[in-house]
Order: C-alpha cells, then structure tokens, then sequence
C-alpha cells in the first residue's frame, strides 16, 4: 500500500507558485535576485513556510532547496539555498521541478502522520529514520573530533545513510521521490525495469546503491514495490 502525498499541502503549492513567482521574477528583473524576498514573496498563511538557509556552508539536499521537513504543526517547512538561489537569474522551471520534488515528499509524510495521528507521529515513542542516523553519527563522535562533529569515515556514513534510508516511513517518500524522477524519463517503464541502466538519471536510486544496498536486499524490493505503485498512478493521472 502507498499513501498519496496529502493534496492540500500540493494545492497549497500550486497556489503559492503561482502567486509569487510572477511578484518574484518582476522583482528580480528590477533588483537581482535575493533569496530572502523570495522566501519572503512564497510565503502565506497556507500549508508550506519557506525561510531562507543561514548556513550557507551545508550542502543543499537539491538545488535551491537547503532542506525540507514535516513541522509539529503538520505544515512543511521549506529551507531555501541563498547560494543557488542568487547564483543566476532565478531558471523558474527547474526551481519547479526541484521544489515540487521536495514538496511531494513531505506531503507524503504529512499524510503518514495524518494516518498515524500527529502526537504518535511526534512523539518520543517514534524515532524518524533521520534521527537515527543523527543518533548513530553522534554515538561514533570521540573527543578527537571536537572541531568538527561528524568527523566520520565512508563506512560510518553509509551506515548511518542505510539506517535512515531503511525507515520505513522513508522508503515510501523516497520511493515517490523516485517515481518522480522516473516519470522524467522518455519512457518512464523502461526506466522502472531497468533503474541501474538510468542511475545516473536517478538521484534516489543511485542514493540507495551508494549507501550499500543490494538489488537482494528487501529495502531493494519494498522501495522498486513502492516505486511501481506510485509509477502506475502517476500515468493513470496523466491519461
């Protein structure tokens, strides 16, 4: 079984871009970009908050966007990147793809924890895949590495990669992430039975074999399952 990503937070989207990339890209045009107005012209009272990354050090988790997550509130928070942000003149359909990439994996943890109900979702009880992996990296710190904190070798990376990648909860996100970047491709089945042969098209395969796993690991086999039933729907849609 998959969950669909929770409509309201993709109309909410819809809605948002619309609105606020046109006020954006006048302002733009006249200023230059600036990711904090753009953050600032994004946001409303909907479903998403979009903030603007202080830390322009840390690595983005795509282009454009630092980081996104699930708040307590069941809103989902956009963290933008300045750097890539101010880089250019702002390229407003790949900041489409990318943001709705994020997007509709958050929307799908937001409709986990609509079925799981939001205090057991935020609660102590449950540890997310990426505490996990936060735990583990600072259970492998040694006072060797006070300068920096996850002073860490390939090995413990991918270890900590495999305890977040495995979650279970996180396997159904990724899989729609890598449904999505599927659906990008000119013949999207073949892709879905072949996914090795496109790894360099496919960020969150290559992710997951990069982390270790094997095409017999059942963490393989739930994510391809996932993967095709959100594969399947999309092309329903799109008929």
């Amino acid at each position: 079984m998959i969950l669909e990503p929770n409509q309201e937070i993709l109309n909410d989207l819809s809605n948002t871009l619309d609105i606020g990339l046109p006020l954006y890209m006048n302002y733009a045009g006249e200023f230059g970009d600036c990711a904090d107005t753009l953050a600032e012209l994004l946001t409303n009272e909907g479903k998403i908050n979009w903030e603007v990354c202080p830390w322009v050090t840390t690595k983005a988790v795509l282009p454009y966007i630092h980081s996104a997550s699930v708040m307590k509130t069941g809103q989902v928070n956009i963290i933008l990147d300045p750097e890539t942000v101010e880089a250019d003149i702002l390229d407003i359909d790949e900041f489409k793809k990318y943001v709705i990439h994020a997007i509709e994996h958050e929307a799908v943890h937001v409709s986990q924890r609509d079925r799981m109900g939001g205090e057991f979702y935020e609660s102590s009880a449950r540890t997310s895949g990426f505490q996990k992996m936060q735990l583990y990296y600072l259970s492998r710190t040694t006072s060797s590495h006070t300068n920096q904190l996850f002073n860490l070798t390939h090995e413990e990376e991918k270890t900590g990669m495999r305890m977040y990648l495995s979650d279970y909860l996180e396997l159904m996100a990724h899989a729609k992430d890598l449904s999505s970047e599927i659906m990008y491709a000119d013949e999207p089945l073949v892709a879905l039975r072949d996914p090795e042969g496109f790894i360099d098209f496919l960020p969150t395969w290559f992710k997951y074999r990069q982390a270790g796993f094997l095409r017999s690991d059942q963490v393989i086999k739930d994510l391809l399952k996932y993967t095709y039933n959100y594969v399947i729907l999309s092309l329903e849609q799109d008929k």
